[in-house]
C-alpha cells in the first residue's frame, strides 16, 4: 500500500501506525504492524493534535488492513468514540475493509451512528484516495 500513499504528506507516524495528510482534502489514518494499547492511544492523540493544529480536512480514510488489533477491548471502544468523534465533523469516512472484517466494521458503524462512514473494499484504495483528493475542489 505504500504506492497508494505516495505524495501525501506524513504528519505523523509509528513503529505500526503512519497518519497521511493532503491539506483540507483527506487525512489518512494506516496500520502496518500490531496496534496495542500504546499504539492505538498514540495515532489517536498525534491525530487529535493535528486537527488541533491545521484544522478538519474534509474526508477521513481509515487503512487497518495491513495491521492487526492485538488491543484491549477498553482500547478499542476508545477508538470507536474517537472515530464516531470525527465523523461529526467529516463529510465522508472511508473505511478499507475484507471479507474478513466487513461484518464487524459494518455492524460498529451502524450502532455507532457513524452514519457518514462507510466500508469499501481494500482493492479499490487507490481509486478512493484519488476520489477524496479531488473532492476538495469541489
Amino acid at each position: 500500500m505504500d504506492s497508494v500513499f505516495a505524495g501525501l504528506r506524513i504528519v505523523g507516524s509509528g513503529p505500526a501506525w503512519t497518519l497521511y495528510r493532503d491539506g483540507d482534502a483527506v487525512f489518512v489514518v494506516r496500520y502496518h504492524g500490531d496496534i496495542d494499547d500504546d499504539a492505538s492511544q498514540a495515532w489517536r492523540t498525534a491525530a487529535g493534535n493535528n486537527v488541533i493544529a491545521e484544522g478538519w480536512p474534509r474526508h477521513g480514510l481509515v487503512a487497518p488492513t495491513e495491521g492487526a488489533a492485538v488491543n484491549s477491548l477498553a482500547s478499542r471502544m476508545r477508538t470507536a468514540a474517537f472515530l464516531r468523534r470525527c465523523c461529526h465533523h467529516l463529510e465522508r469516512v472511508v473505511i478499507l475493509g475484507d471479507d474478513h472484517n466487513s461484518f464487524v466494521a459494518r455492524t460498529i458503524m451502524r450502532a455507532a451512528g457513524m452514519d457518514n462512514a462507510e466500508l469499501r473494499p481494500v482493492s479499490e484504495a487507490a481509486a478512493i484516495l484519488a476520489e477524496l483528493r479531488v473532492a476538495r475542489a469541489a
